[in-house]
């Protein structure tokens, strides 16, 4: 019987902010932990494999345990579903499992969709690795697979198209601690594949999950608000290997935010000062987290182990949007913390959100007062995004529950994105508006924009303009929409 696994990560063209390829941790991640349990994972990603779809096809052929498919909401969607096509083309009974951030938020209508044998959700290993000891010896269509599937923790299945009626969820498993998980085996994934020309990066993850309960975000979803680190001797040592084995300019860390714990920032300096290495870091931290780790040590000390870039999720301006976010922040903690890097002489790479449920104009005002503020910092690059409602987040529960989700199918999210939707196209008036002031803001300085595209204009009188989720729009925008045509 065989024991091969294929992985296949639906990242739609080279989608990274920069405009390079990002090697895809989420299919690394179970892969390693497929291969450390004997099986023998093949991953595809189309950003490195142009010929993915013959690739796929081969290996269907030989019948692997199954396919595991990935993807964030939005365009990638469209590969997975062309990957799943491909391969029950070739074999109707290939069993097919999706996971990842996508499929944890919108596993029900996967199901009813009838587009996988089962659905993980949250953090994936577990899942995987019992689904390949069933599929080694069950089939997709088996009569027999329900009653086994239903001892596979995390995870989502039931009938094809038979409705919601028909799905089944099993038991939530805790988190597993990272510490007891293998390193990634980057073997895997040639990681030459993914190096350009002007910087060798390599992306690495360091933690799961985040305690946090940003509204917006799919995280809280994905992982119930747990987190679980690399102890950071751990960490140090696998730093010193990387850079040993794949010899990279940096290393990206991957964690949703690296600073959930300060207090194992700070430990981490220290060991990396005990134990040095010449390789620079990337990081996404949270604002009130940079200014808990200054009161614990200088910021200085990161700069000093190799900080160079730290992404800092700003979202919003004004104070009250922030508390409605539950970004658990503050304006003053951005601009203290995005000092406090600038000072150490590490880049700070500040994203911003923009019509927000609820956001008046005044408060678009602000926001827009904070990235000029911090434009003046040296070293501070920008992101804009629209606001877009990801299903299963408390801000999408709390202005489109009312909404009936079964009529939106996988294709209909992958139009989703923050710089522009045919699902969600808030308010076209107020969001053109903000276009004019950024375009504006990226003539006089298209340095602090260099790695992002500005979000796309909003067509005022195309045709469903608010498109799939028009007819339901919360009351928030209903009435915010008044007040913006009232102007």
């Amino acid at each position: 019987m065989s024991k091969q696994v294929v992985l296949f990560n639906g990242v739609y063209g080279v989608t990274q902010e920069g405009g390079s390829p990002w090697l895809p941790l989420s299919i690394l991640t179970i892969g390693s932990f497929l291969k450390h349990h004997g099986y023998d994972p093949v991953l595809l990603d189309p950003q490195v494999h142009p010929d993915w779809k013959d690739r796929l096809a081969a290996l269907t052929a030989q019948g692997p345990v199954y396919l595991g498919v990935t993807c964030m909401t939005g365009p990638s969607i469209y590969n997975v579903l062309e990957a799943i096509g491909i391969a029950k083309g070739v074999d109707p009974t290939t069993p097919v499992v999706w996971g990842g951030y996508h499929a944890t938020l919108r596993y029900s209508g996967i199901v009813r969709e009838g587009l996988a044998d089962a659905v993980t959700r949250g953090p994936g290993e577990d899942a995987a690795l019992e689904l390949a000891r069933i599929f080694e010896h069950r089939r997709s269509g088996d009569a027999e697979l329900a009653d086994e599937l239903r001892t596979v923790s995390n995870i989502a299945y039931g009938p094809g198209g038979g409705g919601r009626t028909g799905l089944r969820l099993t038991p939530s498993k805790r988190m597993p601690d990272v510490n007891d998980l293998p390193p990634c085996d980057y073997t895997l994934l040639d990681p030459e594949l993914y190096y350009v020309e002007s910087e060798r990066t390599l992306p690495f993850i360091t933690s799961y999950g985040c305690p946090y309960a940003c509204a917006y975000c799919s995280e809280p979803t994905n992982s119930g608000r747990r987190w679980r680190g690399l102890a950071p001797e751990r960490l140090v040592t696998e730093i010193h290997n990387l850079v040993r084995d794949y010899r990279p300019q940096i290393i990206d860390f991957m964690d949703p935010n690296f600073s959930s714990d300060p207090r194992r920032v700070v430990a981490f300096a220290e060991e990396m000062r005990k134990r040095p290495v010449k390789v620079g870091f990337m990081a996404c931290m949270r604002a009130r987290d940079i200014v808990m780790i200054s009161k614990r040590m200088p910021i200085q000390n990161l700069a000093d182990i190799g900080f160079e870039r730290v992404f800092i999720g700003v979202e919003s301006g004004s104070d009250r949007l922030l508390t409605h976010l539950d970004k658990a922040a503050t304006t003053q903690d951005t601009f203290d913390a995005c000092q406090a890097l600038s000072d150490a002489g590490i880049q700070t790479w500040t994203s911003f959100m923009h019509d927000l449920p609820t956001e008046t104009p005044e408060e678009n005002e602000e926001t827009l007062a904070m990235a000029e503020r911090l434009i003046q910092l040296e070293g501070n690059l920008q992101s804009h995004h629209f606001y877009m409602p990801f299903p299963d987040t408390r801000l999408f529960k709390d202005e489109f529950s009312h909404i009936d989700l079964t009529l939106l199918r996988q294709e209909d999210w992958a139009e989703s994105s923050t710089k522009g939707s045919v699902l969600w196209r808030g308010r076209p008036e107020f969001r053109n508006r903000v276009v004019d002031r950024l375009e504006k803001m990226r003539d006089e300085r298209p340095d602090v924009f260099a790695l992002t595209d500005l979000p796309e204009r909003t067509s005022c009188d195309e045709p469903g303009s608010q498109a799939v989720l028009e007819p339901s729009l919360s009351r928030t925008y209903q009435s915010l929409i008044q007040e913006d045509l009232a102007g």
